[in-house]
């Protein structure tokens, strides 16, 4: 526990020490002060200290003193950041080099507040920096001191809580199957499949470019992701895991697995063993998705839907979304299929595409009240 003692200078002037000890990461019994002009101020901090010793969540000062860069050094060598995902890992590292480290990189954790990080926030508001980048900006500055919370640098994290505004939603699109089709006639035979495939089995375009031969069994109609193909800066084209971590097997319409069939036996300069992908370019290498959308996809859109020119490749993943909602496919179902995280993402990002199922709901609703009224 802590204690107050009153002290009185030369000058005559009266302070407060309050005075604690603790443990420090190595078992080690230190002793800490802090000094108050009022007894009133120091019976608060009294208080506090107390707390956090009896809840064992009380912070070496000295750890609070180290600048910001320690702080993100340490995380990019922890467990932690292990666990982050290689296309992740380097968008972090580049926020940090460019953004947060010749900022914040020299400032004492004790020093960041609440306050400076809602100014800063604040300033790059001003500046015209697009809400999404500031966002992005401002959850890694928020990883970082969270990671310093859970290493016992600091008591809470300045940057949670910090408000940045409703980002502006880019405005969803998706094809018809008429469109669908007339984009698979519009690319190159090689890639035909890989319209389809994205959809009518909404995989991402990594998942798409990543799969394995091995992955896919057009007999029983089965299709496992399990990896997938990103650019990372600095090293080029790299494998990893789903973005969800987790691998998942959806069903295939018999039409798409003829496609895939034939695909397979046509297009087999990347090899035709277990391990080898399934699309690749015309020299048999992995597939660049920035090449790929440069050279066959923008072109084919323009060709095939010009009245939906901004169309993404990702918008496959919204087209297989919408053609499952338009069949009243059930939400979870849809989100085991699509690999998102949690239903939650998927009832956001489609929920209002759903207006069947709500009639649906009321009608049935309607059905029950009625029937009721003819019983009593």
């Amino acid at each position: 526990m802590s204690d107050i003692r009153r002290r009185k200078g030369k000058n005559g002037n009266v302070t407060y020490q309050l005075r604690w000890y603790y443990d420090d990461a190595n078992g080690i019994k230190r002793r800490a002060s802090k000094t108050y002009r009022t007894h009133a101020r120091a019976k608060e901090e009294k208080a506090k200290v107390d707390s956090d010793l009896h809840l064992r969540k009380h912070v070496d000062p000295r750890s609070k003193k180290i600048p910001f860069s320690q702080l993100a050094d340490e995380w990019q060598q922890s467990t932690s950041w292990l666990a982050i995902k290689a296309t992740t890992k380097a968008r972090y590292e580049s926020v940090l080099r460019v953004h947060l480290l010749p900022l914040w990189g020299n400032v004492p954790l004790e020093t960041i507040t609440r306050g400076s990080v809602d100014a800063w926030v604040a300033d790059l508001i001003r500046s015209g920096m697009p809400l999404g980048t500031i966002q992005k900006i401002h959850s890694v500055f928020r990883s970082a001191l969270s990671y310093g919370v859970d290493m016992g640098r600091i008591n809470d994290n300045p940057a949670k809580g910090v408000k940045i505004g409703p980002i502006p939603q880019r405005e969803m699109l998706y094809l018809d199957p008429e469109e669908v089709n007339a984009l698979a006639d519009a690319v190159p035979a090689r890639y035909r499949a890989a319209i389809l495939l994205g959809a009518y089995g909404g995989l991402r375009a990594g998942e798409m470019w990543g799969l394995k031969r091995k992955r896919l069994n057009t007999l029983s109609g089965k299709l496992t992701v399990a990896e997938t193909v990103v650019r990372v800066d600095g090293v080029g084209l790299a494998w990893d895991t789903p973005k969800t971590h987790e691998r998942r097997t959806i069903d295939l319409p018999p039409f798409l697995c003829k496609e895939l069939d034939a695909h397979l036996r046509t297009f087999t300069e990347g090899g035709t063993g277990p391990e080898d992908v399934v699309f690749t370019n015309a020299s048999g290498g992995l597939q660049s998705e920035s090449r790929f959308l440069r050279d066959v996809f923008k072109p084919a859109v323009l060709k095939a839907v010009p009245n939906k020119p901004g169309l993404r490749f990702h918008d496959l993943r919204h087209t297989c979304a919408t053609l499952l909602i338009a069949k009243n496919v059930y939400p979870l179902l849809i989100s085991r299929y699509l690999g998102h995280s949690s239903i939650k993402i998927t009832m956001d990002r489609y929920g209002h595409l759903l207006p069947s199922q709500h009639e649906a709901a009321m009608r049935g609703l309607e059905e029950l009240h009625q029937a009721s009224l003819v019983e009593s």
